[in-house]
Formats: structure tokens, C-alpha cells, sequence
């Protein structure tokens, strides 16, 4: 035997020494537990796949920062490497929006090929995804939108200091430079 249950109306821990002794005089030698409520049973076992689901949150987020200082890293790249058109752009009369979206195109153009990549490749992963997503259904479009929206966000996150930085570089300054 292995787990009885026992049901009763009032305090499980009041009725546990009954059973224990019940149990002690039919099988002397068998061990036992502590008694569980069936709360604390349940507990017990929904803990482990918590803690993985937990796990695989921290994991994720640490993806997601990893994602976001690449990108920070190529933009601040992309934008050094344009320093020259840039701040000929700039002499010639561009805003400090123009500047800005130019180097967030740069950033968000390859962000969003990942991110339909990434939704085609879930259409086609969706029936072994389904079985790993307990109580979700893999296709959620909240989910989905929940997820694009993060990327999208630390991508645009990622994109701004060096936007910014090129956008209010002295134009005189970087061409001298160069």
C-alpha cells in the first residue's frame, strides 16, 4: 500500500494518531509518514513543476536582456559606422527625429523579419509546443501579442541610446573627426 486516504468532517491532524494506531496494530512494521492533508499533498507534488516553470522564467529573462545588449551593441555599432552620414545628413538640414528614425530603422527592420520569423516557425512547432504549455493553448493570441510586444519594446529599449546619441552628435565635431 502505498498512500491511504482518509476522508473525514473535521481536523485531519485530530484523526491521524486514530489511524496511525489502526495501521500499528493490523502491520506493526510498516513504516509511515507523517500525515498530509490532501492540500499539502498536492502541494507537494505541484512544486517541482513550478520551480521549473520559475526557472524557465528567470531563463527566459535572461534571454531577454542578452537579446537586448546585442542589440544595443549592433545599433551602437551600425551608428558609429554611419557617424560620417549621419552628420553629413545633420549639416545638411536633418531633425533630430530624422536622425533618430534612421537608426531605429536600422534596429527595428531586422527585429521584425526575426519576430514574423519566429511566428512562422510557432505555426509550425504549435502541436509539440502545445504539449509543454499546460493550460495554454500554444496559438493564444494574447500570449503571441504579449510576447511581440516585449521583443518589440527591448528592441526599441535597446535602440535608444545610441539613437539618441547619434541624433545629438555635433555634426562639425564627427566630420572633423573623420
Amino acid at each position: 500500500m502505498e498512500n491511504l486516504v482518509v476522508r473525514t468532517a473535521g481536523d485531519p491532524r485530530a484523526l491521524a494518531n486514530a489511524v496511525r494506531h489502526a495501521v500499528f496494530l493490523e502491520a506493526p512494521n510498516l513504516p509511515l509518514d507523517e500525515a498530509q492533508s490532501l492540500e499539502e499533498r498536492t502541494a507537494y507534488l505541484t512544486d517541482a513543476p513550478k520551480r521549473a516553470m520559475w526557472l524557465l522564467g528567470v531563463f527566459a529573462a535572461l534571454a531577454l536582456f542578452l537579446a537586448a545588449a546585442g542589440i544595443y551593441g549592433v545599433s551602437a555599432y551600425l551608428a558609429g559606422q554611419r557617424g560620417r552620414e549621419i552628420a553629413i545628413r545633420m549639416a545638411l538640414g536633418a531633425k533630430f527625429g530624422d536622425i533618430a528614425a534612421l537608426v531605429y530603422r536600422s534596429v527595428l527592420l531586422p527585429s521584425a523579419i526575426g519576430l514574423a520569423a519566429g511566428a512562422v516557425a510557432l505555426i509550425g512547432l504549435n502541436h509539440s509546443l502545445h504539449s509543454w504549455i499546460a493550460g495554454v493553448a500554444a496559438m493564444n493570441p494574447a500570449s503571441l501579442a504579449e510576447a511581440g510586444l516585449t521583443l518589440v519594446t527591448a528592441a526599441v529599449l535597446a535602440a535608444t541610446g545610441p539613437a539618441l546619441r547619434a541624433a545629438s552628435s555635433d555634426p562639425a565635431r564627427v566630420l572633423r573627426r573623420e
